[in-house]
């Protein structure tokens, strides 16, 4: 009985090791409160109050009228019931399905918030995930491969990341 107890003692150590481990891996990655200069920045735009950012108009939202929504963290390990039950139809990329210098107007989805848009002889890459989007592997995967491995991306004037979520990062 002592043994197990034993046994039992040191596996409760080595998981509040590795959960104190971990938290220290990934404190930094879920951003952190904006410093006194950013705070007075926005506190000069008109729809931030009471250090809040608010909408100007009233927004209603309904967890329980949402389809796949949901306020539980089991939403992270589970598949979405919205999920495609087949491949999506994509197109495969490379380098070569690019024009050189790029072209003045040609968006390429990549899945979820990816996607490469050439404008006015520009190219800018939005919210370059390619891979699972959390930051551990066996959360939120993609439904499928991106259309392009990030070795194979063209060369791009700007990345684009909308916000800090891993999903967009």
């Amino acid at each position: 009985m002592k043994r197990a107890l034993k046994i039992i003692l040191y596996l409760l150590l080595a998981l509040t090791f590795l959960a104190f481990a971990a938290y220290l891996h990934l404190r930094g990655k879920f951003g952190e409160a904006p410093s006194l200069e950013e705070e007075a920045a926005y506190a000069r735009l008109d729809y931030y109050k009471d250090g809040r950012f608010q909408s100007p108009q009233e927004v209603i939202f309904d967890f329980d009228k949402v389809s796949g929504g949901g306020r539980s963290v089991l939403r992270f390990f589970t598949k979405s019931r919205n999920a495609p039950d087949k491949p999506l139809p994509k197109i495969l990329l490379d380098k070569s399905s690019f024009s050189d210098p790029p072209s003045d107007y040609v968006l390429y989805w990549l899945g979820h918030s990816a996607a490469i848009l050439e404008l006015d002889g520009k190219r800018l890459l939005f919210d370059p995930v390619f891979s699972n989007a959390a930051p551990l592997p066996f959360m939120v995967p993609r439904y499928s491969e991106a259309p392009i491995k990030r070795e194979d991306l063209p060369a791009v004037d700007y990345i684009v990341i909308t916000h800090n979520h891993y999903d967009h990062l």
